[in-house]
């Protein structure tokens, strides 16, 4: 089984501009969709998909950069980090460590943030302001 990865108080992030993001399916929110238009993908809810070098990548992406960068998707800002439900965890029998923030939800379930490993900004930068970043109070 793979480890998972729990992002605590002293994780440090700084987006290298390594364009991983890029190859991803880049989920837009409804807003996201309006505000990029025919670059949205209606049937995927995504950004458009082009060939590049490596494959099917996100329309935005001109070589090895962002052409909306300033302005790009919340999915991509997000990048390398997501949540999972404690609940699902606990099922499956994986226990977070202690130091794991966890985000609380309205409905009384609490999330815990992850991050992919082979990020590279992952490491590099300033200790992330979570409570800003995903609303932890």
């Amino acid at each position: 089984m793979q480890d998972i990865n729990f992002v605590t108080p002293s994780t440090r992030f700084k987006c290298k501009r390594c364009t991983k993001c890029c190859h991803l399916d880049v989920l837009l929110s409804d807003g996201e969709m309006a505000s990029f238009g025919k670059f949205s993908d209606i049937k995927w809810h995504s950004t458009k998909k082009v060939f590049g070098k490596n494959g099917l990548v996100c329309c935005f992406l001109n070589h090895t950069s962002c052409t909306i960068y300033k302005k790009r998707p919340k999915f991509c800002r997000m990048y390398p980090f997501s949540t999972v439900p404690e609940s699902d965890l606990i099922r499956l029998g994986i226990n977070a460590d202690d130091l794991a923030l966890r985000i609380p939800s309205l409905d009384g379930q609490r999330y815990l943030i992850i991050y992919d490993e082979e990020c590279p900004g992952i490491g590099t930068g300033d200790v992330c302001n979570w409570s800003e970043t995903f609303g932890i109070q």
